[in-house]
C-alpha cells in the first residue's frame, strides 16, 4: 500500500457531512465537479532549456509540478554479460506478442525478430517533494509507481535501442514545486505524460553498429512518441500511435466512484486505487474492451492507496457522550458502526478494501471506449499541440486536410489543424463573428502560416478573425491564406479568358471579406472545382444535366485536384505573397460536352466500360443541332475560361493530378 499524506484537518462533523454529501446520487462534492470531472488545470510544454523535453501543470489549487528529460547516449553491455546481471530485462515476449497481435506490421524491437536486447536501466527516474527526504516512503513510492507503468510495456525501452553497442539513457527528473495540498500521484503523472510526449531525440546518420553519429539539426529531431504516421516512419518505429501511460487516482464512498479526488475528499474515502493504463494497439487479449479498433486503453497495473481517512478521528455518540446523558458503553455504541456514517449517524473511520464489483466498475469507466481514460488522453494532447509553435494551423479540417496533411507529414512541415467538434486529431474551435470573446483563440497555437478553409463573408469578419487572434497571440507575427472560389469572376460581360487580374464581383459577400483580408496583408487562393478522393466529377454528370436542355448550357468546366491545392498551400506558404490573390486551376479548359460523351451517365468506377445513357444521345443530338464537328469544342464556343499560369510559373511548380 501507499504511504499516507498529510491529511485535512477536519472534525468529526464535518467529515460526517462531507461523507454524507459524497453518498448521495449523485454525489455533491466540495468544489461541485462531477464524479469523473478532473480539476482545471494550467499546462505548458518545451520550456525548459538544455533538455530534450519538458512539461510544467499547475492545479487550481496550486500545487504545481516541473518534469524535465534528458537523454544521453551510454554503451550498453555486453551480450555475454547480459544473461548474469539480474538487473538486464529483455523484453518480456509474450508481452510484447500480445501488443502485436492483429497487427499486420512486424515489431522491431521484438527479441523474436529482432534479437535486440534492452534493460529498463535504460531509464532513471527521480522525485523531489518539498518537505521529504529522498529516501522518505512518499518519493519512493510515487517513482516505483511512474516508472512501474513506464516500463509495463517495453515500449519505451525499445525506442532508446540505438545499435547493437549503444543505446540512450534516459532521465526523467520530477519536482513538485509546492508541499503538496493533495495526493500528487495524478499531477506528477499527468506532468511525466507530457514531457515524454514532448520528449525529441537527434535523428541518427551512422548505419549498424558503428559508433552513433546524429544529426545537429535539431529541427530534424525525431520525437520519442511520434505524433504522426510519417515521423514513426521516418524515426523506424511503428505506425500506430502509442502514447505513454497515465496513472488515474479514485476513490469510493460506498458505491459512488469518484475520480481525482482532492485532499478533503480523500480524509472520507472508503478506499483509494491507483490505476495506470496506456493507449496501445488493439490485442486480443482480455485487458482490452473492444478489439475493433487499431488502438485501445490497456490496464497495465492497479495499486491501492492507504486513504488518510483512516486515521481520522471517530466521533463520539451520544449514547456514550455523558455530557448528553449517554450512559450506554463504548462496546454497544460501536457493535453498528464499521465505515463512515454507522447507524448511530456519527462518524468512524473506514475499514477494510473495495469490494471486486465495484472495481471492475471502475475498470470499466476508466477502460472503455469514450470513457476516463479516453477523455484524459485526448485533453492531453490538446495541451501537447495547443501550447507548441507550429508551421501551418489549418482552420477548419475538412476536404482539403485529407490531402494537405499527409503532404504536410512527407515533407516534415510542423501542423496543426481544427474541426467546430475537437474530433480526435483536431483542436476545437468556431467561428463565431458575433462573439468578442478570446477564449477559443486562446486553445490555438502560434503559427508562421494560417490557413482559414471555411468561408468568410461580408465585411468584418476577417477583421475580426484576424484582431482576436492577434489579442491572443500577442507575439505571433503569422501569414494568412484563405482557400476562395472562382465563383466571384461569373459575372456578366467577363472577358473570354479570365486571369486573377480579370474584373469581378466586389458585391459578393466572399469577395468583400477577400478583399478585407487582402488588404490586411493576407492572401487569397480562388479554387476551380475541386475533386480527388471521394468526390469525382463523373459523380456530378446526373446533378448539372439532369436534362437535355441542362446539358445543351453547360459549356467549359475548370477543376483542380485536391493533391494540387496542398501544394499550392505549402507553396504559398514557403514564399508568402502579401496581398495577393491568385487563381488556381489544373491549367486545363474541359467541355462538359465531351466529358459525358465519355462517361455517359457517370459513377466513379467503370473507367475502363462502355460509356452508356440517355446523356450519349443528348450529346449526340445536340452537335448535330449546334453544328459542333468535333469535341471537345473551340473556346469560342466554351465562352468563359481560366488562365492561372501565372500562379504556377510564379511558385516555379505544375500542376501533377491534371485532367480528368
Amino acid at each position: 500500500m501507499a504511504p499516507v499524506l498529510n491529511q485535512a484537518l477536519l472534525s468529526p462533523a464535518e467529515l460526517a457531512f462531507l461523507h454524507s454529501n459524497l453518498s448521495l446520487t449523485p454525489p455533491i462534492r466540495p468544489d461541485l465537479r462531477q464524479s469523473s470531472q478532473f480539476r482545471p488545470l494550467i499546462a505548458e510544454t518545451d520550456f525548459l532549456p538544455g533538455t530534450n523535453g519538458s512539461a510544467r501543470i499547475c492545479f487550481a489549487d496550486g500545487t504545481e509540478a516541473i518534469v524535465g528529460v534528458k537523454a544521453e547516449v551510454e554503451k550498453s553491455a555486453s551480450r555475454r554479460n547480459d544473461t548474469k546481471n539480474s538487473e538486464s530485462n529483455d523484453i518480456s515476449k509474450g508481452i510484447r506478442d500480445e501488443i502485436m497481435r492483429g497487427t499486420d506490421e512486424e515489431e522491431p524491437n521484438s527479441r523474436s525478430s529482432t534479437g535486440r536486447t534492452v534493460d529498463n536501466s535504460w531509464v532513471e527516474m527521480t522525485i523531489e517533494i518539498p518537505g521529504f527526504r529522498d529516501d522518505d516512503s512518499l518519493p519512493i513510492f510515487l517513482a516505483q509507481i511512474l516508472n512501474e507503468a513506464l516500463l509495463a510495456t517495453g515500449e519505451l525501452v525499445a525506442k532508446l535501442w540505438i545499435n547493437r553497442l549503444w543505446h540512450w539513457k534516459l532521465y526523467i527528473d520530477i519536482l513538485l514545486l509546492s508541499p503538496p495540498l493533495s495526493y500528487p500521484l495524478p499531477l506528477l503523472s499527468l506532468t511525466t505524460h507530457l514531457a515524454l510526449l514532448s520528449t525529441r531525440l537527434p535523428t541518427l546518420k551512422s548505419e549498424l553498429d558503428e559508433d552513433p553519429l546524429f544529426n545537429d539539426d535539431w529541427d530534424a529531431a525525431i520525437s520519442l512518441y511520434p505524433h504522426s504516421a510519417s515521423e514513426n516512419q521516418t524515426s523506424g518505429l511503428r505506425s500506430h500511435k502509442v502514447r505513454p501511460p497515465i496513472t488515474l487516482l479514485v476513490m469510493a464512498v460506498g458505491s459512488n466512484i469518484i475520480f481525482d479526488p482532492t485532499r478533503e475528499e480523500l480524509a472520507v474515502a472508503d478506499a483509494v486505487l491507483a490505476i495506470s493504463l496506456a493507449s496501445l494497439p488493439s490485442t486480443s487479449g482480455k485487458s482490452v474492451i473492444d478489439d475493433n479498433h487499431s488502438n485501445r486503453l490497456r490496464l497495465l497495473s492497479i495499486r491501492t492507496i492507504d486513504p488518510p481517512s483512516r486515521l481520522t478521528t471517530a466521533g463520539v455518540p451520544d449514547a456514550v457522550n455523558t455530557a448528553t446523558g449517554g450512559t450506554a458503553s463504548i462496546a454497544q455504541a460501536n457493535s453498528g458502526a464499521d465505515v463512515g456514517l454507522g447507524k448511530d449517524r456519527v462518524w468512524h473511520p473506514p475499514q477494510g478494501g473495495m469490494k471486486r464489483g465495484l472495481i471492475g466498475k471502475i475498470l470499466q469507466m476508466c477502460l472503455e471506449r469514450g470513457g476516463v481514460g479516453e477523455e484524459v488522453l485526448a485533453g492531453l494532447d490538446n495541451v501537447d499541440t495547443q501550447l507548441k509553435h507550429t508551421s501551418i494551423l489549418i482552420l477548419g479540417a475538412g476536404w482539403t486536410s485529407t490531402f494537405l496533411i499527409p503532404l504536410l507529414e512527407a515533407r516534415q512541415i510542423s501542423h496543426a489543424a481544427t474541426s467546430t467538434t475537437g474530433r480526435p486529431g483536431t483542436l476545437p474551435f468556431k467561428f463565431d463573428p458575433s462573439s468578442p470573446s478570446l477564449e477559443p483563440y486562446h486553445l490555438l497555437p502560434s503559427a508562421s502560416t494560417i490557413l482559414i478553409t471555411f468561408p468568410l463573408k461580408g465585411p468584418h469578419q476577417s477583421t475580426h478573425l484576424l484582431s482576436l487572434y492577434r489579442a491572443s497571440h500577442p507575439a505571433a507575427a503569422p501569414n494568412w491564406i484563405q482557400l476562395g472560389s472562382t465563383g466571384i469572376f461569373q459575372i456578366a460581360d467577363q472577358e473570354q479568358w479570365v486571369t486573377r487580374h480579370s474584373k469581378y464581383d466586389r458585391g459578393n459577400a466572399r469577395a468583400v471579406a477577400e478583399d478585407e483580408l487582402l488588404a490586411l496583408g493576407g492572401c487569397v487562393l480562388n479554387l476551380s472545382g475541386l475533386w480527388g478522393g471521394a468526390r469525382q466529377p463523373r459523380d456530378f454528370v446526373k446533378r448539372v444535366a439532369a436534362s437535355k436542355e441542362q446539358l445543351k448550357g453547360k459549356t467549359s468546366l475548370h477543376m483542380v485536384h485536391g493533391m494540387d491545392v496542398a501544394r499550392a498551400v505549402v507553396a504559398v506558404h514557403e514564399s508568402f505573397t502579401k496581398g495577393e490573390r491568385w487563381m488556381l486551376t489544373d491549367m486545363f479548359v474541359y467541355d462538359w460536352w465531351a466529358l459525358i460523351l465519355g462517361w455517359g451517365d457517370g459513377g466513379s468506377e467503370g473507367k475502363d466500360e462502355d460509356a452508356e445513357g440517355p446523356l450519349l444521345e443528348w450529346v449526340r443530338e445536340l452537335m448535330v443541332e449546334e453544328d459542333v464537328r468535333a469535341l471537345p469544342r473551340s473556346m469560342e464556343l466554351l465562352g468563359r475560361c481560366y488562365d492561372s499560369r501565372e500562379f504556377w510559373s510564379t511558385f516555379g511548380i505544375a500542376p501533377v493530378r491534371a485532367r480528368l
